[in-house]
C-alpha cells in the first residue's frame, strides 16, 4: 500500500487537535515495541480526546487504512505495531476521570502504577496487577487483559469492567455496559449488535465450548465462553481481550477492591522444578493471593545481578515459589504463613526451605 505521508498528515492535521507526526525518524521509534517484529507505521496520532479518536477512525475507514492503538508498547506479540495509523494514548489521554467508593472512571493512557497511587490514598486498588505495571497504560491492560500474578484473588480485568466508552469501526462512539452495570441505558445500536453476536454465539456453542482451552487464563482469540447474558452478551467481556481489534477504548469505569490491611509473603526453595509444580498445585487450594514460579535461568540472573538476592537465594536450589498472602489481622495472616510452611516443607517435605516475612521492606 503505497501512502502519501505528506498527504495524510496535512489531511489528519486539518480534523483533529492532536498531533500527527509522520517523518522517518519519528515513525522509526513506533516501529517496534517489546516483541521481536518490526513494522514502520504510516503515521503517529496522539489524540487529545475521543473526537479525535473518532475522526481518525473515520478517516482511516474512509481511506482503508488500518488503525493500531498504542499503549505504553510493553506487550510481546506485536500488538502495538504494524503499517497503518498508529494511535498513541499514552501522551495525551491519561487522565484519571473519576475515583468513587469502588469505583474508577480512567482514559486509555493512564499507567497502572499511577493510578494504583492514587488509588492508595482512597484505600482502595485495582486488583490484576500485571508485571509491567510501572509502565503499562490502562488500556493496553484491557485490550490484552493482562491479569498479573494475583489472578488466584482478584481476576482478571476482564472481571472488573462495568463500563466501556468505545469508537467502533466506523467511528461511531457508543457505550457498552457489563452484565454488573446493565441497569444502565442501552442504545439501539447496541442493542442491535449484542442480538447478531448472541445469534452467532448461539449457533456456535457446541463448537465453541468443545474447542475451550482447559486452562485457568485463556488469552488465545475472541473470548466467546462466558459472555452470554440470556438472550444478549456481555459486550464488555467481548471487547476486553481482543487487542484492539474490534474497538478503541476511550474511558473504562472499573471496579476496584480495597487495600488489605496486611500483607506477607512466603520464599519457597525447591531442589527440582517439578517438585515446585506439585507444590503450587498444593499451595493454589490455601487462599492465597499470588503465586509466582521462579526457575534456576531467573535465579541466576537475581544473584548475578543483585547481592541482596545472592544472600536470600540457597545455591542449590533449582527452583523456587514467591507466595504472598494477606489478612485483615496480623496473628491471622502468621498463622496462614505458618501452616504453609508446616505443610509444604515439613508434613508434605516438598520444599527444603521456606522463608516467611510480612515486613514492608524483606516483603518488597
Amino acid at each position: 500500500m503505497d501512502i502519501d505521508r505528506t498527504r495524510l498528515a496535512e489531511d489528519l492535521q486539518g480534523v483533529i487537535e492532536g498531533t500527527v507526526r509522520c517523518d522517518d525518524t519519528f515513525l522509526q521509534l513506533y516501529a517496534s515495541d517489546a516483541s521481536i517484529f518490526e513494522t514502520r507505521p504510516f503515521a503517529v496520532v496522539s489524540p487529545e480526546g475521543t473526537q479525535d479518536v473518532v475522526h481518525c477512525v473515520k478517516y482511516a475507514a474512509e481511506h482503508q487504512i488500518p488503525i493500531i492503538p498504542r499503549g505504553a508498547a510493553t506487550n510481546v506479540i506485536g500488538g502495538s505495531v504494524g503499517r497503518g495509523i498508529v494511535l498513541d494514548f499514552s501522551a495525551n489521554m491519561r487522565r484519571i476521570v473519576s475515583v468513587d467508593r469502588e469505583t474508577v472512571t480512567v482514559q486509555p493512557g493512564v499507567v497502572l502504577a499511577d493510578l494504583s497511587r492514587k488509588l492508595m490514598s482512597h484505600n482502595r486498588r485495582f486488583g490484576p496487577d500485571p508485571a509491567t505495571r510501572s509502565v503499562s497504560t490502562m488500556g493496553g491492560i484491557l485490550a490484552l487483559n493482562s491479569t498479573g500474578s494475583k489472578w488466584c484473588k482478584y481476576g482478571s480485568p476482564r472481571d472488573k469492567v462495568l463500563q466501556l466508552k468505545v469508537v467502533l469501526a466506523n467511528g461511531d462512539e457508543a457505550t457498552l455496559n457489563s452484565a454488573a452495570n446493565k441497569s444502565s441505558t442501552t442504545t439501539n445500536n447496541i442493542e442491535h449488535i449484542e442480538s447478531k453476536i448472541a445469534s452467532i454465539v448461539r449457533r456456535h456453542q457446541s463448537a465453541i465450548q468443545n474447542h475451550k482451552p482447559k486452562t485457568k487464563i485463556n488469552q488465545a482469540g475472541y473470548n466467546l465462553f462466558d459472555i452470554g447474558r440470556g438472550d444478549s452478551v456481555d459486550l464488555t467481556r467481548l471487547i476486553v481481550g481482543s487487542e484492539g481489534t474490534l474497538a478503541i477504548v476511550t474511558e473504562a469505569t472499573l471496579q476496584t477492591d480495597p487495600q488489605p490491611r496486611h500483607r506477607g509473603v512466603s520464599l519457597l526453595s525447591f531442589h527440582q522444578l517439578d517438585t515446585a509444580a506439585r507444590a503450587a498445585v498444593e499451595i493454589a487450594q490455601m487462599g492465597i493471593v499470588a503465586c509466582d514460579l521462579i526457575d534456576r535461568r531467573l535465579l541466576t540472573l537475581a544473584c548475578e545481578t543483585n547481592p541482596d538476592f545472592a544472600r536470600i537465594i540457597p545455591p542449590n536450589a533449582e527452583s523456587m515459589l514467591l507466595v504472598e498472602f494477606d489478612a485483615d489481622d496480623h496473628a491471622s495472616l502468621l498463622a496462614r504463613l505458618d501452616h504453609l510452611k508446616q505443610r509444604i516443607q515439613f508434613r508434605r517435605k516438598l520444599a527444603f526451605e521456606v522463608r516467611n516475612t510480612t515486613q514492608k521492606g524483606d516483603r518488597d
